[in-house]
Order: C-alpha cells, then sequence, then structure tokens
C-alpha cells in the first residue's frame, strides 16, 4: 500500500481515504471520482473494482495517462529527481521545468512543479506560473520512487480517466456505481482568502449548483469537503442528507537545508451522504 500521494493538492484526502471507504456502501463495483485531483482516493481502492476518475483539469488528466500510458514515464521521472538532488541543480531545473511545461504541458515537468511550487502554485494564468519553495528542496520529490510509480501504474491500468466538468461523470447513473466526491475548498474558506489555490476555482455559486445536482441525484455517494458556512447551510440545515463532521488531526514533516521542523494541527471536515450504512 502507498505511503503518500504522488502530486500535492490542496486539501487532498490521502490521509483518511481509507476511513472513507469504511463508510462505503455494502455492494457496489465501481468508484468514480468527479474532481480526482491528486487521486487519493485510488491508493486505498478494494480489489476488482472498476474505476472512472475525472477532472477539469488537463494538466492533471495528462499527468495521470502519462503515468499510465506512457513506457518512458517512470524512468523519466527518476532520472529528473536524480538532477535535482542538490539545491543549486533543482533550482536549474525547476525554471527548465516552467519553461517546457508552459509550453508543451510536459507531464514530467508538471510533476517536478507540483512537488517543489510554493504552496501547490502551479498556475498558466500567473505571470509567474510556480515558485520555488524552500520548504520543499529536500524532500519534495521523495515520493518519487520507482515501487510507489509502478503501484500508481497497475492501479490506474484499466481506468477510464476523462477531462471535463463534474457532471459529466456525476450525471452518468450506474446502479453499481460509488461515488467518492472531494470538490475544491471554497476560496472563502481557504487560508489565503482571495488567493486561487487551483487552476479551475470552486465558486460559491458552482457549490450551490453541485448541492442541486446531489440532492437530485439518483447516484450513490460520499462527499467530503471543508467545513463553512455555505457547505453547513446546504448539506447540513437543509436535511436532505446523511452528514458528519469529522476532526482530523495532521502532522506535517517540513525539511530545510538540514532543519527539520514539525508543524500540527486539526481540520474540520464535512462528510456528506446519501444512503443507509
Amino acid at each position: 500500500m502507498m505511503k503518500g500521494g504522488i502530486l500535492r493538492y490542496t486539501g487532498g484526502k490521502f490521509r483518511v481515504a481509507r476511513d472513507l471507504y469504511a463508510l462505503a456502501p455494502d455492494q457496489w463495483g465501481e468508484m468514480r471520482d468527479p474532481f480526482c485531483g491528486g487521486n487519493n482516493f485510488l491508493w486505498h481502492l478494494p480489489p476488482g473494482k472498476q474505476v472512472w476518475i475525472n477532472d477539469i483539469n488537463p494538466d492533471v488528466v495528462k499527468f495521470w495517462k502519462s503515468l499510465r500510458d506512457d513506457p518512458s514515464f517512470i524512468d523519466d521521472a527518476l532520472a529528473l529527481k536524480e538532477k535535482c538532488e542538490t539545491a543549486d541543480n533543482l533550482e536549474r531545473e525547476f525554471a527548465w521545468a516552467k519553461w517546457r511545461w508552459q509550453r508543451t504541458g510536459h507531464p514530467v515537468s508538471y510533476l517536478l512543479l507540483n512537488r517543489h511550487a510554493y504552496a501547490q502554485f502551479v498556475k498558466r494564468s500567473r505571470p509567474n506560473i510556480a515558485s520555488l519553495s524552500l520548504m520543499h528542496i529536500s524532500n519534495g520529490m521523495a515520493c518519487v520512487t520507482r515501487k510507489k510509480f509502478e503501484q500508481a501504474r497497475d492501479r490506474l491500468r484499466g481506468a477510464k480517466i476523462t477531462c471535463g466538468d463534474y457532471w459529466t461523470i456525476l450525471d452518468d447513473y450506474n446502479r453499481d456505481a460509488f461515488y467518492l466526491i472531494d470538490p475544491p475548498y471554497l476560496i472563502g474558506n481557504a487560508k489565503h482568502r482571495g488567493s486561487a489555490l487551483y487552476d479551475f476555482e470552486f465558486t460559491d455559486e458552482m457549490m450551490i449548483q453541485l448541492y442541486e445536482r446531489l440532492r437530485d441525484t439518483r447516484n450513490r455517494f460520499l462527499m467530503t469537503m471543508g467545513w463553512g458556512e455555505l457547505t453547513h447551510q446546504l448539506f447540513v440545515l437543509s436535511g436532505e442528507f446523511i452528514t458528519t463532521a469529522r476532526k482530523y488531526s495532521y502532522t506535517n514533516v517540513i525539511r530545510t537545508l538540514g532543519r527539520e521542523d514539525r508543524v500540527t494541527g486539526e481540520a474540520l471536515e464535512l462528510v456528506v451522504r446519501n444512503y443507509e450504512i
């Protein structure tokens, strides 16, 4: 079993994905993830299940497809990791990765930017599409191991991978499907209010639209999201769903130039489902 995700993603659920599967319905045959992002639900998937993952960000989708389908992807990623073992080399390779990703969408370059960028900010719309973070100089690419990539490729084999709006997958009814939904954090819930956390932001209006679609869907779903005033109003106070609030403790280890710091905290997540266990 993998011990950490491959792509760093704000709000990623790697630490709690196993707990969420414990809340799954008794019988289901296909996991569907409309907001796959860092793809953390995939790693704890029970054996024998089919998979359909989707994301609106074409760079994210290209990354996962390349990892699965490109025979040279793993060797290229490991070679890039080796080049970045010193701070000076990393700074040079980071600058080169920005140039190559912006012009060609190169998926291995996207991996380097994602793992080393300040707060995972990798956005084509920014004048400086990514800034090298000192916090991740020594451990940013620690996830890049052959074993981890092979595990990921094995889990992606046979998966349906699409790029589009979440409703293109959510509106496809399948009685055997189980939807695991982890929408982007609302801007108003972000630690840096008003800052852009994602290339494709999720607004209050989009959250209301998601609520309306989930209210009407016949598909079974479990959704987890950051607690906030709007999400509490829509999903808890409406009384239309089964909801629980879960508090998670976390510890982040930050290594910078020979120094190691541990940052601990707690996060409150709202878990929403439309079926009985």
